[in-house]
């Protein structure tokens, strides 16, 4: 080989691998399935730190955990039959709890909207007289044992209220009246004197932002929204979600989009890169839920961002089989999905980089780097279960395109190679070099890495 044809190689394999390593300098995670002990679906989940917490759902659905959510236990109520949708602790001990009736919506004045409180972690739960005797209600924020807000509408359900308690909820005092009739759909205070509220009125195709600096005393309407659900992580920055992920830096008066599928243009996230759900860090960090087809098949995606949007990493992708209906979190490195048919996935984030894509890592599922990475001809690829399963193993171009399928069989415990010998599986021709994906699939999960072929 000529001397200029040698550099010329050498000059493509360091541009190739200066590209492998940036595009798998990724944070290593992990995704487990918890076991909530109930198949009803739940419809937010609250953690007050790393082992504590509480996820309320359909069917008068409480649940707690002690340990992180490795077991989860039923708090039972006497009030039937509720779906509760929201709730919220301010410790380990003192929290509260909105619902409504399953048959909503109903006049029946014995099935209505309810606030309940417990004072000892959820042991036992006691429903709360506002005095206001209200139909419904839909919004809850509490900063500490004694102050919080509630939005409640009345028995004919011509007017919305904020009202407030600094006294545990034994007295109330109204705050803010919309006689739109529509729902005041979500409060949420930073400190004592800084909260907004956003609420709809009927044919208007915005929902609009109220603000106070004075603990709710005062409210006024500073800007009109796109979108229904808002988190504040200071005075200033706030963040919105509505199938479009906006953001805030002036306290809500101004809004921009930002987009969640920059860093995969290759990829159909849908049509707007969607926000399903969003737990924000601070002003630059956020995870976001939305979707995307790969491969004709819908995924629920989880993204990361440290950069405010500018580039995302995966760190949860599985086909849809339920749906993921509310995230919280204890910091940056660890956070709770809740969803339907009793669903709850804990996440944890581990700053130390590795060289693989990322996705869910289940304790009886190991897929391995293939070897050798990179490769020139063939490579192999390893994976071990611990139970039996059938399994698929697809091989992906950056574009999406399954290009191989090495097997789809049922396998026993245990571990298997299999060798790709790239090539096309339909044309049978050598693939050209460049960046691919490789996916294990099993009944129940999946797991896809990446690899670098160097012709």
């Amino acid at each position: 080989m000529k001397r200029s044809a040698i550099i010329f190689q050498s000059i493509k394999n360091l541009v190739f691998l200066s590209i492998f390593a940036f595009s798998a300098s990724l944070a290593f995670c992990e995704w487990h399935y918890q076991d909530s002990g109930t198949t009803n679906s739940l419809w937010d989940i609250c953690f007050v730190d790393e082992n504590n917490g509480w996820a309320v759902g359909s069917g008068s659905t409480i649940v707690a955990t002690n340990d992180g959510g490795e077991t989860w236990f039923k708090q039972s109520t006497i009030y039937q039959p509720y779906q509760f949708t929201k709730v919220c602790f301010v410790n380990r001990m003192v929290g509260y709890c909105i619902g409504r009736t399953e048959q909503y919506p109903s006049y029946d004045p014995e099935h209505r909207g309810i606030l309940l409180k417990t004072i000892d972690g959820g042991v036992s739960w006691k429903k709360v007289e506002t005095g206001f005797g209200f139909h419904n209600v839909y919004a809850i924020e509490f900063i500490d044992e004694q102050t919080g807000w509630i939005s409640i509408s009345t028995e004919n359900q011509t007017a919305e209220f904020i009202i407030k308690t600094s006294d545990g909820g034994e007295t109330w005092e109204t705050q803010y009246e919309n006689r739109y009739g529509n729902a005041i759909s979500q409060i949420d205070f930073i400190n004592e004197h800084t909260g907004w509220a956003v609420f709809n009125i009927p044919l208007d195709d915005y929902d609009h932002l109220l603000f106070t600096d004075n603990g709710g005393k005062n409210w006024s309407e500073i800007s009109q929204l796109p979108f229904d659900r808002i988190f504040a992580v200071s005075e200033n920055v706030l963040w919105g979600y509505f199938t479009l992920l906006y953001q805030s830096n002036d306290g809500g008066r101004n809004w921009v989009n930002i987009p969640t599928i920059s860093s995969y243009p290759q990829r159909d996230f849908g049509h707007k890169g969607e926000a399903y759900l969003i737990y924000p860090i601070d002003e630059r960090r956020i995870y976001v839920r939305t979707s995307r087809e790969f491969d004709d098949v819908w995924y629920d995606t989880l993204l990361f961002t440290e950069n405010r949007g500018e580039t995302y990493d995966i760190v949860y992708e599985e086909q849809k089989t339920f749906y993921l209906l509310y995230m919280t979190g204890i910091g940056e490195n660890t956070i709770w999905v809740a969803g339907s048919d009793g669903k709850i996935l804990k996440y944890t984030r581990d700053e130390t980089e590795v060289e693989s894509s990322v996705s869910i890592k289940p304790s009886t599922f190991i897929l391995n780097q293939n070897s050798p990475n990179p490769f020139n001809a063939s490579t192999s690829i390893m994976f071990s279960i611990t139970h039996p399963e059938n399994i698929t193993v697809n091989i992906y171009n950056v574009e999406g395109k399954k290009i191989f399928t090495l097997v789809s069989r049922f396998h026993g415990p245990g571990t298997y190679t299999y060798l790709w010998n790239g090539k096309d599986e339909i044309s049978g021709t050598d693939v050209a070099s460049g960046l691919y994906f490789y996916e294990v699939k099993t009944d129940t999960n999946f797991m896809r890495k990446k690899m670098l072929l160097i012709r």
